[in-house]
């Protein structure tokens, strides 16, 4: 179907396509829609995925006004449409920390690996026992960590996140001796000097 670009304020020799005719009243042209996409997809990549508000507060609009310095804000639901429009690339997701990810990673297969070198390690150089530490640490992020609804690669189940470094975390190490002993935990705040 065609419109008649003239009556869109376009005046263009002829008719345009609908495609045309939205891309022609988008606040993005193709090359500048192509460019947000990419780096939405980077920044989901590197553990840092973007919501719909994130995009259209900080980015989007920062592209836009390179072209129109005039416009302020861009509509409640644009990133949606956006999101929308370019769903061959775009998806939106539900967050997961990367614990969840850390801890599916344990299984039968990478336990027994682990113990197979720890193994043969062992029986090169033969260490006393009490010379063996196991230690573990947890974080705890005092802010919490819940999930949101993130802008990732089209296809992909749950996006991973990366904890904002702006929220404190408190970090509990836990050693154990293999001949029985153990140092007690030692709790890390955020601060200057070890106590």
């Amino acid at each position: 179907m065609d419109v008649d670009s003239t009556t869109l304020g376009h005046p263009l020799n002829g008719k345009m396509s609908i495609s045309q005719s939205n891309e022609a009243k988008s606040h993005l042209n193709q090359a500048e829609s192509e460019v947000l996409i990419v780096f939405i997809l980077k920044m989901a990549d590197r553990g840092f995925p973007l919501t719909l508000q994130k995009i259209v507060a900080d980015y989007a609009l920062q592209v836009v006004q390179e072209n129109s310095p005039g416009i302020q804000k861009l509509g409640i639901n644009w990133a949606h449409w956006f999101v929308t429009k370019h769903s061959d690339h775009l998806a939106s997701l539900w967050s997961s920390g990367l614990d969840t990810v850390w801890a599916a990673a344990i299984n039968p297969e990478n336990v027994k690996h682990y113990f197979d070198i720890l193994g043969s390690v062992y029986a090169k150089y033969e260490p006393c026992l009490e010379n063996i530490y196991g230690m573990d640490e947890s974080g705890f992020p005092l802010g919490g960590s819940e999930r949101e609804c993130v802008i990732g690669h089209q296809g992909t189940k749950c996006q991973k996140k990366r904890c904002d470094g702006d929220k404190e975390n408190v970090t509990v190490l836990a050693t154990i001796c293999t001949d029985g002993t153990s140092v007690p935990p030692a709790v890390i705040f955020k601060g200057q000097n070890f106590m």
